[in-house]
């Protein structure tokens, strides 16, 4: 049998470590190439992220601003609704309390030509009676004879 060994290329040990450590190299630098690419593009994409974030917040902070204006709004035309329904209230206890106050400044006003009336008519009554009283009086006596 032959020796296989003396048909085989001699390889020279350094020149494989050599090829070894240009091949780690190459990769090496395609690594750090592709993980550079997967660096920026987790960038970009947390880059997209945070402006679709900051997007969002803005969108729900005026949507929070619309709500609360509208609360308000709705506040505000509770509060005139209240005011208007105090008003009419207060107008028409105002209204009730003059129309009582007339009719009783009626009645006193009535009251007092009754009384006034039936004061007029004592008093004549009482006049007339004392003249009739003196007209008797003076009637009885006797004349005087001087």
């Amino acid at each position: 049998m032959a020796s296989s060994s003396s048909t085989a290329p001699r390889v020279n040990i350094d020149d494989l470590t050599a090829m070894r450590n240009e091949a780690l190299g190459k990769l090496d630098k395609e690594g750090q190439k592709a993980c550079r690419a997967i660096d920026e593009r987790a960038k970009a994409k947390k880059e997209g992220l945070m402006r679709q974030n900051e997007t969002d917040k803005k969108h729900a902070a005026l949507q929070v601003d619309a709500k609360l204006r509208a609360d308000e709004l709705e506040l505000d035309k509770r509060k005139q609704d209240q005011i208007a329904h105090l008003q009419k209230h207060a107008t028409d206890k105002k209204e009730a309390i003059e129309a009582r106050a007339a009719k009783v400044a009626n009645e006193y006003a009535e009251h007092k030509a009754d009384t006034q009336l039936g004061e007029v008519d004592i008093a004549g009554i009482a006049e007339s009676s004392i003249a009739e009283i003196r007209r008797k009086y003076k009637a009885s006596e006797p004349p005087d004879d001087d």
